[in-house]
């Protein structure tokens, strides 16, 4: 029995030549080396580096130094301004500012300036506030620094300047949101600044080992140097 059906492959035409850009070279001005479209890593580099992202030693903590603030107070603007949801404007400002606060101090403050504080509950019952900074033999990271304090005070004052406003217009219940995000945002500040008192003692205290050390061992070269003129 012979086979009528056509064979499919007779009427496969041959392929054109194809070339396949190469990519060896970087992209410039944040276009594809082939001319077509946009290199979107090239872009997000770019904007790194306006950040200064490319200077720190935690990039990914100084983006989330940012990461719910920026949504807390967006949201809040959104919601108060153009939609007057009283309602979604306060879970989200303030699960925003929640977030920040964990964040900041159990992640950022660490990482950034090396500042960390806590409380304990002692056997009497008391609470007790405990700060703590790292060693300061190694230098914190200048650019780190201005983004944790920065975005810190910049946020305060987002909501200091967004509560006396309400106050202003005798808008109460907005005022809430407000206080409820400011105790976050202080009591983070007011810590992280008891921490760095601390620093600032350790480094008192490390300067005054090292001029002590520097003046004993003056001190006994002089000593032995004026023992061994004498028995000359």
């Amino acid at each position: 029995m012979q086979n009528n059906q056509p064979n499919l492959l007779d009427h496969v035409d041959q392929d054109d030549n194809i070339q396949i850009p190469l990519y060896d070279q970087p992209p410039k001005n944040n276009v594809r080396s082939d001319g077509q479209g946009i290199d979107t890593q090239n872009i997000l580099n770019d904007f790194g580096k306006k950040l200064y992202l490319d200077q720190t030693s935690h990039p990914l903590a100084c983006v989330f130094t940012f990461a719910f603030k920026v949504p807390a107070c967006l949201l809040y603007i959104i919601c108060s301004w153009f939609a007057g949801d009283y309602v979604y404007a306060f879970i989200s400002a303030v699960v925003c500012q929640a977030l920040d606060f964990w964040v900041t101090k159990n992640i950022t403050g660490r990482l950034l300036v090396g500042l960390r504080w806590w409380s304990v509950i002692q056997p009497d019952g008391k609470e007790k506030w405990m700060f703590e900074s790292k060693n300061t033999e190694r230098a914190v990271n200048q650019i780190d620094y201005y983004f944790f304090w920065g975005t810190l005070v910049c946020n305060f004052g987002f909501w200091a300047v967004f509560c006396i406003l309400n106050i202003l217009g005798f808008s109460i219940r907005w005022v809430l949101i407000n206080v409820i995000c400011l105790v976050l945002l202080g009591t983070n500040i007011f810590c992280f600044y008891k921490c760095s008192k601390d620093q600032q003692n350790k480094v008192s205290q490390l300067k005054s080992n090292i001029g002590a050390k520097i003046a004993q061992k003056g001190l006994s070269t002089l000593f032995s140097n004026a023992l061994g003129g004498g028995a000359k």
